[in-house]
Protein backbone atom coordinates (compact mmCIF):
# COMPACT_ATOMS: atom_id res chain seq x y z
CA UNK A 1 0.00 0.00 0.00
CA UNK A 2 1.18 3.43 -0.84
CA UNK A 3 1.45 6.18 1.70
CA UNK A 4 0.41 9.91 0.96
CA UNK A 5 2.13 12.66 3.22
CA UNK A 6 1.96 10.88 6.41
CA UNK A 7 -1.89 8.93 5.82
CA UNK A 8 -1.54 5.24 5.15
CA UNK A 9 -5.44 5.63 3.58
CA UNK A 10 -6.53 8.78 1.59
CA UNK A 11 -9.08 10.76 3.60
CA UNK A 12 -12.33 8.95 3.42
CA UNK A 13 -14.97 11.69 1.97
CA UNK A 14 -17.94 8.99 2.66
CA UNK A 15 -21.69 10.73 2.70
CA UNK A 16 -24.17 9.72 4.83
CA UNK A 17 -26.42 8.11 2.05
CA UNK A 18 -23.77 5.80 1.23
CA UNK A 19 -23.58 2.17 2.99
CA UNK A 20 -19.77 1.77 2.31
CA UNK A 21 -16.12 3.49 3.48
CA UNK A 22 -12.57 2.19 2.23
CA UNK A 23 -12.18 -1.30 3.41
CA UNK A 24 -8.38 -3.11 3.26
CA UNK A 25 -8.24 -6.66 3.78
CA UNK A 26 -5.08 -8.80 4.35
CA UNK A 27 -2.64 -5.92 3.70
CA UNK A 28 0.61 -4.76 4.62
CA UNK A 29 1.59 -1.62 5.82
CA UNK A 30 5.12 -0.64 5.00
CA UNK A 31 7.02 2.75 4.34
CA UNK A 32 10.65 4.04 3.20
CA UNK A 33 12.93 4.38 6.67
CA UNK A 34 12.30 7.79 6.42
CA UNK A 35 8.78 7.94 7.27
CA UNK A 36 8.55 7.79 11.32
CA UNK A 37 4.84 8.80 11.81
CA UNK A 38 2.28 7.64 9.94
CA UNK A 39 -1.42 7.75 10.61
CA UNK A 40 -3.97 5.07 9.48
CA UNK A 41 -6.61 7.47 8.28
CA UNK A 42 -8.33 11.05 9.00
CA UNK A 43 -11.90 12.30 8.47
CA UNK A 44 -11.97 14.58 5.76
CA UNK A 45 -15.32 15.33 6.65
CA UNK A 46 -18.66 13.82 8.34
CA UNK A 47 -19.63 10.36 7.91
CA UNK A 48 -15.89 8.89 6.76
CA UNK A 49 -15.47 4.97 7.41
CA UNK A 50 -12.33 3.30 7.22
CA UNK A 51 -11.45 0.04 7.89
CA UNK A 52 -8.31 -2.11 8.25
CA UNK A 53 -9.07 -5.91 8.54
CA UNK A 54 -5.97 -8.68 9.39
CA UNK A 55 -3.33 -6.31 8.23
CA UNK A 56 0.06 -5.87 8.97
CA UNK A 57 1.58 -2.92 10.44
CA UNK A 58 5.00 -1.46 10.28
CA UNK A 59 6.45 0.60 12.89
CA UNK A 60 5.73 3.71 11.28
CA UNK A 61 2.27 3.58 11.91
CA UNK A 62 1.69 5.99 14.51
CA UNK A 63 0.58 4.57 17.99
CA UNK A 64 -2.51 6.71 18.08
CA UNK A 65 -3.45 4.97 14.45
CA UNK A 66 -6.12 7.50 13.84
CA UNK A 67 -6.27 11.63 13.45
CA UNK A 68 -9.54 13.59 13.85
CA UNK A 69 -7.63 16.11 11.74
CA UNK A 70 -8.44 18.88 13.52
CA UNK A 71 -12.31 19.03 13.69
CA UNK A 72 -13.16 16.92 17.26
CA UNK A 73 -16.82 17.17 15.10
CA UNK A 74 -15.97 14.58 12.94
CA UNK A 75 -15.66 12.07 15.91
CA UNK A 76 -19.29 12.41 15.85
CA UNK A 77 -20.16 10.50 12.87
CA UNK A 78 -17.09 8.80 11.44
CA UNK A 79 -15.84 5.28 11.58
CA UNK A 80 -12.66 3.70 11.75
CA UNK A 81 -11.99 0.38 12.82
CA UNK A 82 -9.43 -2.55 13.03
CA UNK A 83 -9.28 -6.19 13.56
CA UNK A 84 -6.54 -8.27 14.32
CA UNK A 85 -4.03 -6.22 13.36
CA UNK A 86 -0.62 -7.13 13.60
CA UNK A 87 3.13 -6.20 13.67
CA UNK A 88 4.94 -3.31 15.28
CA UNK A 89 2.70 -0.67 14.45
CA UNK A 90 -0.72 -3.10 14.94
CA UNK A 91 -0.54 -2.58 18.69
CA UNK A 92 -3.86 -1.05 19.87
CA UNK A 93 -3.75 -0.35 23.00
CA UNK A 94 -2.64 3.39 22.22
CA UNK A 95 -5.11 4.04 19.45
CA UNK A 96 -7.31 7.04 20.44
CA UNK A 97 -11.18 6.84 20.64
CA UNK A 98 -12.36 7.03 16.72
CA UNK A 99 -11.45 3.58 16.96
CA UNK A 100 -14.72 1.31 17.09
CA UNK A 101 -12.78 -2.10 17.31
CA UNK A 102 -16.18 -4.37 19.39
CA UNK A 103 -17.99 -3.61 15.93
CA UNK A 104 -15.07 -4.87 14.11
CA UNK A 105 -15.31 -8.20 15.93
CA UNK A 106 -17.73 -8.79 13.92
CA UNK A 107 -15.77 -8.46 10.55
CA UNK A 108 -17.11 -11.44 8.31
CA UNK A 109 -20.15 -9.77 8.96
CA UNK A 110 -19.52 -6.26 7.92
CA UNK A 111 -16.99 -6.91 5.22
CA UNK A 112 -19.17 -7.66 1.62
CA UNK A 113 -16.60 -9.89 -1.23
CA UNK A 114 -19.27 -8.92 -3.40
CA UNK A 115 -17.50 -5.24 -3.65
CA UNK A 116 -14.32 -5.97 -5.37
CA UNK A 117 -11.27 -3.62 -4.49
CA UNK A 118 -11.55 -3.72 -0.83
CA UNK A 119 -14.56 -1.56 -0.54
CA UNK A 120 -17.07 -3.53 0.96
CA UNK A 121 -18.25 -2.00 4.54
CA UNK A 122 -21.29 -2.44 5.69
CA UNK A 123 -21.60 0.15 8.44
Amino acid sequence: MLLYRGWASPAAATTPRQAFGFVFVDCRLVADTAAKKVFLGRPWRPFARTVYIRTEMGEHIAPAGWDNWRNPENEKTAYYAEYESSGPGGATAARVGLVAAACVRRSEKIYDRKHPGGMGCRI
